[in-house]
């Protein structure tokens, strides 16, 4: 009932939507899934290492290299979503027959539809696994913040002078202060502090203000709050059917 999977209102020999929509429902959600795989591939990178896969004693990650710890379930997140998209894509065919009803069309359903159903199931448990034992690594996050040397605030910079001076102005103030930065291997914050031209327009309080991270996530946190309120709201007895 919640998936509103009804009796069809007529005959599915020649209507084939519902089962398209079904299909192309597994693809979003898995999808979604692999989205989420693939970040968690990337950021467990050794370079990257902000997340990681939770790790079970005795799991080996490579048979040529012992010391790896390989992002396998978002691999095989990957996997899945591969076989559940290219079966969606076939299904899609099968909703144009000759005349009320052609078996080369519906024929291809009996092949994937307990396949994709099957792979859709094992990418959600696998899901629900990796989520549910994530590692976060915030040292290295802090790291990898810290190695942009204050480069990533230029915007927000930029933006600040913009209120005082104009935006093309302020574009290259700080673009001339972020290249000699670059020439010299300083820091951006430390560059701009040196130069006169910005103190006429910023105070040395409002500059540091600027290059805090915290005050830079926007409205990520409200954001998270509010889907978390709505999956909340979703899951009250009155709304499950």
């Amino acid at each position: 009932m919640r998936l509103g999977l009804n009796v069809p209102a007529i005959s599915w020999t020649t209507a084939r939507d519902t089962l398209a929509e079904w299909f192309n429902l597994l693809a979003l959600i898995a999808s979604t899934g692999d989205k989420i795989g693939h970040e968690i591939y990337n950021l467990q990178r050794p370079e990257i290492d902000e997340v990681s896969e939770g790790f079970v004693t005795g799991t080996v990650g490579s048979i040529t290299m012992p010391h790896k710890r390989n992002p396998e379930i978002s691999e095989h997140l990957g996997t899945l979503v591969r076989v559940i998209r290219h079966n969606a894509s076939l299904i899609a065919e099968s909703l144009v027959h000759d005349h009320e009803r052609d078996g080369r069309s519906w024929k291809t359903e009996w092949v994937v539809l307990a396949e994709t159903c099957l792979a859709a199931g094992k990418l959600l448990a696998l899901l629900h696994t990796v989520t549910g034992n994530l590692v976060i690594h915030t040292d290295r996050m802090q790291a990898n913040l810290d190695a942009t040397r204050g480069f990533i605030f230029s915007e927000a910079l930029m933006l600040a002078l913009a209120a005082r001076i104009g935006k093309q102005s302020a574009h290259a103030l700080v673009y001339e202060a972020a290249m000699t930065a670059h020439a010299t291997g300083r820091g951006l914050k430390d560059t701009i502090l040196d130069m006169p031209e910005f103190s006429r327009y910023l105070t040395t309080d409002e500059i540091e203000a600027l290059f805090e991270y915290r005050r830079h996530t926007g409205h990520c946190g409200a954001m998270v709050d509010q889907v978390l309120a709505e999956l909340e709201d979703a899951d009250t007895p009155e709304n499950v059917e």
